[in-house]
């Protein structure tokens, strides 16, 4: 493809061409890994076995093949008794890359301090989409000054190259937001549940049976 734009419009749509096929691999790349995403939840439930799921490595990895974030057996079967099985799965598989877990104590916490706050997990939802919709247009006007430089001089090159990176940072944003909007809305409820597990754990029992004596 890049070879017969420039045979039409010369080496002066070299930079403007290559962006343009760069654009379409990540497009491409997107849709791609939608499909894979897809191709992964038929698979786990081809794969799905009640008799394995009882074993904690089985489970742990058909988890991450899943939804691709590892998370402990013990919180998995913590998603599987809420009501919504698959939403919980999800929203805890999202939650874990954000949480840092104590093996010692099997508590959670924020991994970031930002995160630590509702208020500022709604403020960085709302930072991350609102730069989601203002980065392409400054791709579009680094675009538009590229155009006013010569096509071969470095200026040229450096617009271009801030244009195509401004939109896949705006892609990442997306992205991001939509993992920092799972935390907003249930990340305190998931963290709740996880160390309340852990006080379950490291609890005695009090109602043990008296020892028998002859």
């Amino acid at each position: 493809m890049l070879k017969e734009i420039l045979e039409v419009g010369g080496s002066g749509y070299f930079i403007p061409a290559l962006l343009l096929i760069c654009s379409l691999y990540v497009v491409r790349g997107i849709f791609g890994l939608n499909g894979r995403r897809s191709q992964h939840r038929r698979e786990f439930l081809e794969l799905w076995d009640d008799a394995q799921s009882k074993d904690d490595l089985w489970l742990e990895v058909a988890i991450r093949h899943l939804f691709g974030t590892f998370v402990p057996a013990r919180f998995i079967r913590l998603a599987l008794s809420q009501p919504d099985k698959s939403q919980a799965l999800r929203d805890l598989s999202e939650l874990w890359p954000l949480l840092q877990f104590e093996g010692a104590s099997h508590a959670a916490t924020w991994r970031s301090r930002w995160h630590r706050s509702r208020r500022r997990r709604t403020i960085q939802r709302r930072l991350l989409i609102a730069s989601y919709f203002l980065l392409p247009f400054i791709a579009i006007a680094s675009a538009l000054i590229a155009i006013q430089f010569p096509t071969t001089s470095f200026s040229s090159w450096i617009y271009w190259v801030n244009a195509g990176l401004f939109l896949v940072v705006a892609f990442i944003c997306l992205e991001k937001a939509e993992t920092v909007g799972i935390a907003e809305h249930v990340g305190d409820e998931w963290l709740a549940r996880i160390n309340g597990c852990a006080v379950n754990e490291n609890t005695p029992s009090t109602h043990r049976p008296a020892a028998r004596t002859e």
